[in-house]
């Protein structure tokens, strides 16, 4: 079943005009791979907005819940990543790829005791790629969406996850041997807290990046008592001093609703590293003065405003990493990584072989 779960309403595309003559609702995926291959097709929106589908988009498909395009809900509309885009002859333009589906979906598979404990730990906007195949019509195609990646090691995301994004870090497949399905993760996505060494959850675990051994860990899961507390102090005090703890606010993800729009943003689910980089280059290139004065006409943006009242208000405490020495052997890495990785690969098979029999 394809996933249906979204938080955000779809622009409505702009859809042609029926061709005089018949057309088929519905064709099979080898029907569809039979008519002619195109190498991409453009939606376009009644305001003239375009996007050009391709192999390896995700397109919101119409689903059995979408009584009226216009006033649904994302939460009714199905996704499928496409693998190819054809024509027939009666000009109807058919998607053939793979779907999405949630975690809540995915439960409904014959998954081990380990993968199911695996799904509870997922978030509310992550998806999982599965290998059932469907075919989609232009007709009950409304518009795209972007599924990110979401690579535990990385400090910076290569890309921004919108509030209403998603995210993804599993695969649903069939085990070749026991035909049974299973979860594989992307690779560099699963890793866990060197303290509890449990699967990161972004709507309960707050995470702090550490640079020393590349990972995250849980704020709760440190030894060491705190260094120091953020919030950010107020600019109106001493910009010198604002700037100085903006620049040098921790790399955090986890929960955190807040700020005049009352909502996850994307810099709590995937790591504020991209803005924490966006702000330094910012103050970097402007000086401290003019590159507040820059910030504060972002504020009107709104994104920019949630940030800075998150920096203000949430009590981060500078803490140690469970999982580095007390001073690291200098090459930025710790001599506890492979070790520690290789039990929780050892953990794994045996809950796995447990599983089994």
């Amino acid at each position: 079943m394809p996933a249906s779960r979204t938080s955000h309403k779809l622009p409505t595309r702009q859809h042609p005009p029926k061709k005089a003559g018949k057309t088929k609702s519905e064709v099979t995926i080898s029907e569809a791979c039979a008519m002619t291959l195109l190498d991409d097709h453009t939606l376009v929106t009644p305001r003239g907005t375009k996007y050009v589908v391709k192999a390896g988009s995700t397109l919101y498909v119409r689903g059995a819940k979408v009584k009226n395009p216009k006033k649904s809900p994302g939460e009714a509309w199905w996704k499928l990543r496409v693998h190819s885009i054809h024509k027939g002859e009666d000009g109807m333009v058919w998607f053939v790829g793979s779907w999405w589906i949630t975690p809540e979906e995915a439960v409904k598979f014959n998954l081990s005791q380990h993968d199911r404990a695996m799904l509870q730990r997922m978030g509310n906007t992550e998806l999982i790629s599965s290998s059932e195949l469907g075919v989609a019509s232009l007709e009950t195609v409304e518009w795209y969406t972007v599924i990110t990646d979401l690579p535990d090691q990385l400090k910076v995301l290569p890309r921004e996850v919108p509030s209403d994004g998603y995210v993804t870090r599993a695969v649903l497949t069939v085990d070749k041997g026991t035909k049974n399905p299973k979860l594989e993760w992307i690779e560099g996505s699963k890793g866990l807290c060197p303290g509890c060494r449990t699967l990161y959850y972004p709507e309960g675990d707050r995470q702090v990046y550490c640079d020393g051994c590349k990972r995250w860990y849980c704020i709760s899961c440190s030894s060491t008592k705190p260094t120091r507390y953020y919030p950010v102090r107020d600019c109106q005090e001493d910009e010198e001093a604002f700037v100085d703890d903006l620049k040098a606010f921790p790399i955090i993800r986890g929960p955190w609703v807040g700020g005049k729009l009352g909502k996850y943003h994307f810099w709590m689910t995937g790591g504020n590293g991209m803005y924490q980089k966006h702000l330094n280059d910012l103050f970097e290139k402007q000086g401290t003065h003019d590159g507040l004065d820059e910030f504060k006409l972002y504020e009107e943006e709104g994104e920019h405003q949630a940030y800075l009242a998150m920096v203000q208000t949430l009590s981060i405490p500078l803490t140690t990493c469970p999982g580095c020495h007390p001073a690291d052997d200098g090459d930025g890495d710790s001599d506890r990584d492979e070790e520690e990785d290789e039990e929780d690969e050892e953990d794994e098979e045996d809950e796995e072989d447990e599983d089994e029999d």
